[in-house]
Order: C-alpha cells, then sequence, then structure tokens
C-alpha cells in the first residue's frame, strides 16, 4: 500500500466554458423572459443549460482518485546499470483484460484505447506518429487530432481493433538506494498488418503516448475494481505491474529484435531468458 505522504494529486482539467455561443444564449434569454408571466430564474436556466451542454462521458463510477507516487530523482552518476527494454502485452492474455476495458464490476467505462484517443481529441494529451519501422518512439512527431483521426480512420481501427499494445521501458540500478527499478517511457496501441489476400504480417503501433506526460491523466480513471471494492487506477495498474508481456527487444550491445532471430517457440524462450537475465543482473548488483 503507498503511502499520502509519497503521492502527489493530478492535475485538473482545464475549465472549459460550456457555453460556447454567449450572443445566442443572451438572446434567448431575453426572448423567454420578455414575455409576461413567463421569466424563468437565471440560475434554473443556466442549470438547464449546463446538463444540455455538458454530456457525461463515463458512469461516475469510472473515476479514480488522481494519485500516484512521482518517480525517485535519479543522478547519472547513481545509475550502475541501464538497459532499455521493449515488451508486447496481448490483450488475448486475461492478465491484460484492462487494457481492452476495465475490469471487475465497472460497466460502460472506457478501455484504455478511447481514453487515450478522448484525452487527444480534447488536447489533453499529445501523441506522437510512429515511423515506418514502429520503433520511432522518440517523439520527435506529434500529430493533431485531426492527423491522428485520419490514421485510424484510414485503418479502419475501432477500440476493438487494439490487439497488443507495445511499453517500452528503462530498466536501471540505482546504487544509492540499492534498487533495481523499471521505469514505463512510452505506450503504443498496436493493431494487425494484413497483407493483400488478408493473411497477418504481423502487428504494428498506432501512436506513441509519452508515459510520464500521461501519469495524471491515467491516474484519474479505474482500471479495474479490486474484490474489496476499492478502484485501481490505469496508472497504478501499471506502476504495480499487473500485465504480462513479452520481451521483444533490449538495446545492449547486439540491439536486436528478437523475432529477427526467431519465431513462435523459440522467440517466447528468448524472451523468457531475457527477462531471467534482467532480474538476476538487479540481484547480482544488489550483491555487489
Amino acid at each position: 500500500m503507498r503511502g499520502p505522504l509519497h503521492r502527489c494529486r493530478g492535475f485538473l482539467f482545464p475549465f472549459r466554458h460550456m457555453l460556447a455561443e454567449g450572443d445566442g444564449v443572451r438572446w434567448w434569454m431575453m426572448r423567454t423572459t420578455s414575455h409576461s408571466g413567463s421569466a424563468i430564474p437565471l440560475a434554473l436556466m443556466l442549470a438547464a443549460l449546463a446538463r444540455q451542454a455538458q454530456p457525461v462521458l463515463e458512469p461516475p463510477d469510472c473515476g479514480a482518485d488522481g494519485r500516484f507516487e512521482p518517480y525517485h530523482p535519479l543522478r547519472e552518476a547513481d545509475v550502475a546499470w541501464e538497459r532499455r527494454v521493449w515488451r508486447v502485452l496481448d490483450i488475448a492474455d486475461p492478465a491484460n483484460a484492462a487494457l481492452r476495458r476495465p475490469v471487475g464490476d465497472l460497466p460502460g467505462c472506457s478501455g484504455l484505447f478511447d481514453l487515450v484517443r478522448q484525452a487527444a481529441q480534447d488536447g489533453r494529451l499529445t501523441v506522437y506518429a510512429p515511423a515506418d519501422d514502429g520503433f520511432d518512439d522518440a517523439f520527435r512527431a506529434p500529430m493533431t487530432p485531426q492527423a491522428m483521426e485520419s490514421r485510424i480512420t484510414a485503418l479502419g481501427l475501432g477500440e476493438d481493433s487494439i490487439v497488443r499494445w507495445m511499453l517500452k521501458e528503462d530498466w536501471l540500478f540505482d546504487r544509492a538506494r540499492s534498487t533495481m527499478e523499471a521505469r514505463i517511457i512510452a505506450l503504443a496501441p498496436m493493431a494487425e498488418v494484413r497483407g493483400t489476400e488478408g493473411e497477418l504480417r504481423g502487428y504494428a503501433p498506432i501512436l506513441w503516448v509519452h508515459y510520464p506526460s500521461s501519469r495524471a491523466l491515467l491516474a484519474r480513471h479505474a482500471a479495474m475494481r479490486r474484490t474489496d471494492g476499492e478502484r485501481l487506477s490505469y496508472e497504478a495498474w501499471f506502476a504495480e505491474r499487473f500485465f504480462s508481456g513479452a520481451i521483444l527487444k533490449v538495446a545492449g550491445m547486439h540491439d536486436a529484435a528478437i523475432p529477427a532471430v526467431s519465431t513462435g517457440l523459440d522467440a517466447l524462450i528468448r524472451s523468457e531468458a531475457e527477462r531471467e537475465r534482467l532480474q538476476r543482473m538487479g540481484f547480482d548488483l544488489w550483491n555487489h
């Protein structure tokens, strides 16, 4: 359980004016109150307009407390060892079901892709375009909401079209705290790539999300409800590593993606070997 002293509250969403067409509203107010006996109290009228102008996108139970634990500050001199890791989370895996939509008696709540898409449309989140190889996650090409929607429409994608997510994370050993730590750097929803005859060619990222910039947003939306009724946010779901995924690539001496040298069961075995090597490295450094 993370203590409140080690958490910080997420930022509030920017306030939006619900009455966008001010002149038209004022004209309607004057017209409504000009007839004798038909005057409407200003407060009641504004409340009615607010209810019409502010649609409820999700049920109240979809929210979370908005708190998250900030990353511990790091000095470069304290990083004794570091590796950059790309891993793929398959939504078909029951451990990753919350990526499609929240689990545990949270009906009507948005899944992660719809949440990211809506936030980008509203200007609350910046998403970035991938390169042709899909690994251009250096956040060099921000996408406008229009560009994002054009790409999604061109690919014919919906929430159920997202079958995988790619994570980029930094594994590092902090000698000041004698701690091995994995920090998520980026997220990318992935869709199937089909050939001209409909055959499956692979999976490709649609866009990239800078994870540290999105933590406040993800901390305010529930990913699951525990058996005791507590709602766990998407940020907490990632922070507590409820997901399950296979390592796709490790930036090291060879810097090669696993599928380039092996496929199927061989790729899975190599992925598990990389995971064990990362964990073993943390143990060795801690003892050293």
